[in-house]
């Protein structure tokens, strides 16, 4: 699983701010160049609330790839936190369609 890149499954696992230095840290040194990617012209202060619900979201987002096609639907039932990640990183993360879920509205195309 570590060499998939799905850290939180490792024997081992190192993720940054919980099994090694770095969560609350004005520098980190990082294991991989795929942990930095550019922010700009998100405010700092906007961008550290992503780490949380957007890696849980994107973490059960590619659980979802290889089962949906161009033509599939993907339902997201709750925008909550994570469900709200989940709306938004979706198109970039699979190929289908995504769809929103609100108790109190019909499932609708996601913007």
């Amino acid at each position: 699983m570590c060499r998939k890149g799905e850290e939180l499954l490792c024997l081992n696992p190192r993720t940054l701010g919980t099994r090694r230095a770095g969560g609350y840290g004005t520098h980190v040194i990082v294991p991989n160049g795929r942990y930095l990617l550019p922010y700009e012209g998100v405010p700092q202060g906007l961008a550290a609330t992503y780490t949380c619900s957007g890696i849980t979201a994107l973490s059960a987002l590619k659980k979802t790839r290889e089962h949906l096609g161009a033509d599939d639907h993907l339902v997201i039932i709750g925008a909550g936190g994570v469900g709200g990640s989940a709306v938004h990183i979706a198109p970039a993360a699979i190929a289908g369609k995504v769809m929103r879920k609100s108790a109190r509205k019909p499932a609708r195309s996601a913007p």
